[in-house]
């Protein structure tokens, strides 16, 4: 994937977003193992649970995870807590494409994360508090 909008009512399975350059993945339900693999930039947000080593090899780009809180591979480090801006304008981009994330009482305070260490570290993955 090199850009656009993708918007997943259910579940979906392994290795999804991996190596994705641009744009939005969100998938209301499960996401498989290695979620986000060698992801170069761009977003996916995850509402339900992750599968094994979300984000391994992540090279930039954000990982948001709004259900159960994933295990981290140990090449990531906690950064901070915070409210980021970016995820007001999320929300209410996902109420204009009905998507049931929105249903949810979402939050706005998340942990940041910083990894996957062996590849650079400048990717992150958003955990919800």
């Amino acid at each position: 994937m090199s850009q656009g909008t993708i918007v997943i009512d259910g579940n979906a399975g392994h290795e999804l977003a991996a190596t994705m350059r641009r744009g939005l993945i969100v998938v209301a339900g499960n996401v498989g193992d290695f979620a986000g693999a060698a992801m170069i930039a761009g977003t996916l947000v995850v509402g339900g649970t992750f599968g094994q080593r979300p984000g391994v090899g992540l090279k930039r780009g954000s990982i948001i995870a709004l259900g159960e809180r994933p295990t981290l591979i140990p090449s990531y480090r906690l950064d901070c807590h915070y409210e980021p801006t970016y995820l007001r304008l999320l929300w209410q981009s996902l109420q204009k494409w009905q998507s049931p994330l929105t249903q949810r009482e979402c939050t706005l305070s998340v942990e940041r994360w910083s990894g996957d260490l062996l590849t650079g570290g400048r990717g992150e993955i958003w955990l919800a508090r």
